[in-house]
């Protein structure tokens, strides 16, 4: 991202229209996600059960909808400690855009990369201690963890910007390269590491893999596959949630036998 706005950066861009191109892009399903996890809520209320995680009550459900559809998180109270019930995984969109936020306020201050390493060594610091803290990083979704996210958005954005600095601007050709990279990337997700495995990816795992990625180019054919599925990440992670939660839900009603994790499903 700070490669695309750089120019429209040193053009001038003002604060007020980069987070309107940046709500435009991530607005849109950002509601559907919050649309589809409705019927969720709905379920829960009036047949039973805990949907997405949360024994929803009328009052939550009007406060949290409201809230949610200007893209604010939800107060943490007696009945909820999500910052977004309806679909928890949009923790990490807040973020972003207050991440976005920072980035453009301070970019004549970040120009310098000097300055810039320093804004991602103090997020890498404060990573690692909340990792110790929380014994381990996948927090972020809740209050009680939220300074868990803001340190992984944060450190994750500034890195990427800093990286885009370092990486070469000549790419080569390579379809080997490419899937292998898509193959090794998936493959360090499987382990169900602790804090330790998992400061091994976010500081050497990942940087390393985009910086393969910054100097390799996929074919024509592979290119647009890849290209798709960038397209589609983002819809997919917005959606993913609340989708399973309705489809896990209706295959345990239907079902003879007893499911598993069926505490997750929206209804009894």
């Amino acid at each position: 991202m700070a490669k695309a706005y750089q120019k429209e950066f040193e053009a001038g861009m003002t604060t007020a229209t980069f987070m309107k191109i940046r709500l435009i892009r991530l607005y849109p399903f950002f509601i559907l996600g919050i649309i589809v996890g409705i019927p969720v809520a709905f379920l829960s209320i009036f047949v039973g059960g805990g949907g997405l995680s949360v024994h929803w009550t009328p009052n939550m459900f009007a406060s949290s909808i409201s809230l949610s559809a200007l893209m604010l998180p939800t107060p943490k109270s007696s009945d909820v400690n999500l910052l977004y019930p309806l679909n928890p995984v949009l923790w990490s969109i807040c973020f972003e855009i207050i991440s976005n936020l920072i980035f453009i306020a301070s970019w004549r201050f970040l120009r310098k990369s000097s300055r810039l390493f320093f804004v991602v060594l103090l997020f890498a610091i404060i990573l690692i201690a909340v990792g110790f803290i929380f014994n381990g990083l996948d927090g972020g979704y809740s209050w009680d963890t939220a300074i868990v996210g803001f340190a992984r958005v944060g450190f994750s954005f500034f890195f990427g910007v800093l990286l885009t600095r370092l990486t070469f601007e000549k790419r080569r050709p390579s379809n080997s390269v490419s899937i292998s990279l898509v193959a090794i990337t998936l493959i360090v997700f499987i382990p169900n590491g602790g804090i330790y495995y998992q400061l091994a990816c976010i500081f050497l795992a990942f940087p390393l893999l985009i910086i393969i990625a910054s100097v390799v180019e996929p074919g024509h054919k592979l290119g647009r596959v890849l290209f798709l599925l960038g397209v589609a990440s983002y819809p997919m992670y917005a959606l993913h949630k609340p989708v399973y939660q309705l489809l896990l839900g209706a295959l345990t009603k239907l079902s003879t036998t007893p499911i598993k994790y069926s505490i997750l499903t929206p209804w009894k």
